[in-house]
């Protein structure tokens, strides 16, 4: 279950700010009713590195991780970013579960 999401905007800071912090905003909201999210805070700085836009979100109630990649989606995350990192989420399950039975086979036959 997840509480904290980090979007990664590929906008620099000062032009997010100006042209769409609001519509930020309002795809916010739009993610809080259709999900029922109970956000605790939201914040927004400038990475120091790109000098592009990080939005940061706590929730009070955590989301289960399918949710929380379409909720990335409906926030702007880079698709592509997005789609590695879901990726990552299904095939973690397959590659623990192979170890594991690799592990026990292994265990079986000594």
């Amino acid at each position: 279950m997840i509480r904290k999401i980090l979007l990664d905007i590929d906008i620099l800071y000062e032009i997010w700010i100006q042209k769409f912090k609001k519509v930020f905003e309002k795809k916010l909201e739009f993610c809080k009713e259709l999900y029922n999210l109970d956000i605790e805070y939201w914040r927004h700085e400038k990475s120091i590195k790109s000098g592009n836009t990080h939005v940061f979100i706590r929730l009070r109630k955590p989301v289960r991780p399918e949710i929380y990649h379409e909720i990335l989606y409906c926030l702007g995350e880079d698709h592509r970013r997005l789609m590695w990192s879901y990726k990552r989420y299904l095939c973690k399950g397959k590659i623990l579960d192979f170890f594991y039975r690799y592990r026990f086979e292994l265990k079986k036959k000594t």
